[in-house]
């Protein structure tokens, strides 16, 4: 199976919101099709995936967005390969 970028999801996240290094918790709610409050949740319990930080609030690098998605569509594709699916060969 081919490697792919930690960052290939990079440019589909930069075209939702074109010149943003780093999303709030609204902005990620969008991209990862979860409730604002899941996500605060996590975080205040510390088992929230992605890296944070705050300033005027809190935030998280694109990048590391990007690698999360990528993780996870690796994790997937996997699987599929393991259990006999369209990309088993």
């Amino acid at each position: 199976m081919p490697k792919i970028s930690p960052y290939a999801a990079l440019p589909i996240i930069q075209e939702y919101f074109p010149g943003k290094l780093r999303l709030n918790v609204t902005q990620l709610a969008i991209v990862l099709n979860l409730h604002q409050q899941t996500i605060r949740n996590r975080l205040s319990r510390g088992t929230f995936p992605i890296p944070s930080y705050k300033d005027s609030g809190r935030f998280f690098d694109i990048r590391d967005v990007a690698i999360f998605i990528e993780s996870k569509r690796n994790i997937a594709c996997c699987d599929r390969h393991v259990s006999g699916g369209v990309f088993n060969e």
